[in-house]
């Protein structure tokens, strides 16, 4: 089994995250030929960058942390947890 690489750390890390990731399918319980979920296991912790926090241009002085946060729906899987938007936060 190969081994995953270690992430590298974000120059503007601000937390960590780890948690397993819990993708759903885009359908959910109505496409029956999907599982309605994979569950994966995260083999590092990872960082989570300022930039993702930023709101963007209509707010630029903006920053915001949690759900709310911009991610891809792969890493949301792991940094949707309540925990990790604490250490957002």
């Amino acid at each position: 089994m190969e081994q995953a690489p270690i992430p590298a750390v974000y120059p503007d890390a601000v937390s960590y995250a780890g948690w397993p990731q819990d993708l759903h399918s885009p359908f959910g319980v109505n496409d029956p030929t999907l599982p309605p979920n994979h569950d994966g296991a995260v083999p590092y912790l990872y960082s989570t960058p300022l930039r993702s926090l930023c709101a963007g241009l209509p707010c630029p002085n903006l920053l915001v942390s949690g759900r709310l946060a911009s991610f891809s729906h792969v890493a949301y899987g792991s940094q949707r947890v309540m925990a990790t938007g604490q250490a957002m936060g």
